[in-house]
């Protein structure tokens, strides 16, 4: 059921979980994945159901709570989730649980909460490497950018080839006007060349630096691997307008705009969206 769920075969796994508990009607794991799958078949009726029998059966588990937090987080009530996720991490401290709460607080917008969160946790667990990418990420959130450089730094010392890693690092890099930045990217990219984001970064970092066409030659390879990326494709419209291909630059814009994905605001896509009356 797991692996079918994993697959984006709801139902499948639907039929595998109801087998489980024919056999184990009452197992604590099976019946908080049927939770997870209900959540994901997005029957809300049968989702409240499957939580109502698990939290009647099991109203002490750990499973229950994570089932609880899980859904409140998918609901998009974060204050609930936040809550629950804190419950989870009193009963089970383990960093996969840290990540879950410090996830809610991202979702509810609030990145200096999920620092602040993380510094503790790191600080009793310095070799935590998972939580240190995390508090990275959370203080460059925060626009904590100088205790971002360093977490990331303490973390690329313990993994110096981690491509996701020097990635974020170059982005970090780059927002600091740190000519380093191209470094990292080109590191990351040697380390995944197929990988489109880490080849947009690397684009948008060489456009940012004057360097427009062999910036944009990464940015059309970006766009070809990922096309349903919109912000890869205002990076790529950004490019195209510098170099005076503006109804080209139109074209790749009004497409990231339309994109259900989002382009994150930006002084620049504010500027490129005046300039080609957008």
């Amino acid at each position: 059921a797991r692996w079918q769920l994993a697959a984006g075969n709801p139902d499948g796994a639907l039929h595998n979980v109801q087998k489980a508990l024919q056999g184990q009607p009452d197992d604590p794991a099976a019946m908080a994945l049927a939770v997870e799958i209900e959540m994901r078949r997005g029957d809300v009726a049968r989702t409240d159901a499957a939580l109502k029998a698990l939290g009647a059966k099991h109203p002490k588990r750990v499973e229950t709570t994570l089932a609880t937090a899980n859904l409140a987080m998918a609901r998009g009530q974060y204050p609930a989730a936040i809550a629950a996720y804190r419950t989870v991490l009193a009963q089970e401290e383990t960093t996969a649980n840290a990540l879950q709460l410090v996830r809610a607080y991202l979702a509810a917008g609030d990145a200096n909460k999920a620092a602040a969160f993380l510094e503790g946790w790191v600080k009793a667990r310095p070799s935590d490497l998972l939580a240190q990418k995390a508090l990275a990420e959370a203080q460059f959130r925060a626009g904590l950018l100088p205790a971002a450089r360093q977490t990331y730094a303490r973390a690329l010392a313990a993994a110096p080839d981690d491509a996701q890693l020097l990635n974020n690092y170059a982005n970090l890099l780059l927002q600091m006007k740190d000519p380093a930045a191209q470094a990292q990217a080109e590191k990351a990219l040697r380390l995944v060349p197929d990988n489109p984001s880490y080849r947009d970064t690397l684009g948008w970092i060489l456009v940012q630096q004057g360097q427009t066409e062999a910036g944009l030659r990464h940015l059309r390879d970006a766009r070809l691997r990922s096309p349903e990326n919109a912000e890869i494709r205002f990076h790529l419209a950004y490019a195209l307008a510098k170099t005076g291909r503006q109804a080209e630059a139109r074209d790749e814009l009004s497409v990231a705009l339309a994109s259900p994905g989002r382009v994150g605001s930006s002084e620049a896509l504010v500027r490129l969206k005046k300039e080609l009356g957008l």
